[in-house]
């Protein structure tokens, strides 16, 4: 059983993808976007979280990680065996893939923020309505099972409330192990229904980017971000970066071009500034040479 307690969100297998050779010893290039600075390092410390996965069931700990781990080891087959093909995947692989992105796009710090401040504010009106008045209060009490004598009195309960620097409100880490896993198969599903293009660059000078949030999802009028586009969009792209040299590219409607398109340069550098502008904090290269055409 494994201890480990630095969780990768970004898996290292994928991240070798976008290093020179795609060894496990070889260095990948970072641009630090809050910090505006380089640096080189093993996929090992980029792209992970400490104990990001490890949920407080005594004598299992880990054992989220280890069934991730898991899951990569089927997975990691997949993306060498396209990566060193350069073909469009076959059904079972694509699916594969499919599973893969659902996962970076939910299990990922930012979007566990966001889902942490929703369920926040969600607690802060609910008590905000309980304690509109001390009628409604006490019934939320009874209701809630709560003996009359252990009933904190209104007024002392709503002194506590209102004083925000009393208390901190955190989000219990299982509700996002175990509620993540039913997200990302409903995604993957949705994803299923695209029509899914290969795209590919042989080009040296020419070379796809990642991210720590590599997933990008835009509107095919409007590439500005995510608010108001959904997986479900019909008008809607969902790009990502296979490796330094191929991508995945799904839309909605029905397309006569053939699943694998050769990309120009000026193309692939459209693509990796959408990349670097979906990405929360550091992008990821071959070569520093990349992360300069898009910053």
């Amino acid at each position: 059983m494994s201890n480990a307690r630095n969780h990768h969100y970004i898996s290292q297998f994928y991240l070798r993808g976008f290093t020179k050779s795609g060894k496990s010893k070889e260095k990948i290039f970072v641009f630090d976007k809050h910090e505006q600075s380089f640096f080189a390092s093993s996929p090992k410390n980029v792209g992970s979280k400490r104990d990001f996965n490890r949920i407080s069931l005594e004598g299992k700990e880990n054992i989220l990680e280890e069934q991730l781990a898991e899951l990569e080891g089927l997975l990691a087959p997949i993306f060498k065996k396209t990566i060193d093909i350069r073909k469009f995947p076959n059904d079972e692989d694509l699916y594969g893939i499919l599973t893969f992105i659902s996962m970076l796009a939910i299990k990922n710090p930012v979007v566990r923020h966001q889902f942490d401040d929703f369920l926040k504010t969600i607690a802060d009106r609910f008590m905000t309505m309980t304690l509109m008045s001390e009628e409604r209060y006490l019934d939320q009490c009874r209701q809630a099972g709560i003996p009359e004598e252990k009933i904190v009195p209104y007024e002392q309960e709503k002194e506590f409330f209102n004083d925000k620097t009393r208390y901190t409100i955190y989000v219990n880490q299982e509700i996002h192990a175990f509620g993540e896993s039913g997200v990302i198969e409903h995604l993957t599903n949705l994803l299923c229904h695209r029509n899914w293009f290969l795209l590919v660059t042989d080009d040296d000078n020419a070379e796809f980017i990642t991210s720590d949030f590599p997933v990008s999802l835009t509107s095919k009028n409007k590439r500005t971000g995510i608010q108001g586009v959904g997986f479900g969009h019909s008008d809607s792209e969902v790009f990502f970066p296979l490796s330094k040299n191929l991508a995945l590219l799904g839309v909605f409607e029905e397309s006569e071009h053939d699943k694998v398109i050769y990309v120009p340069e000026k193309n692939v550098t459209m693509l990796n500034k959408m990349t670097y502008a979906f990405s929360n904090r550091q992008i990821y290269a071959s070569k520093k040479s990349f992360l300069n055409n898009v910053i």
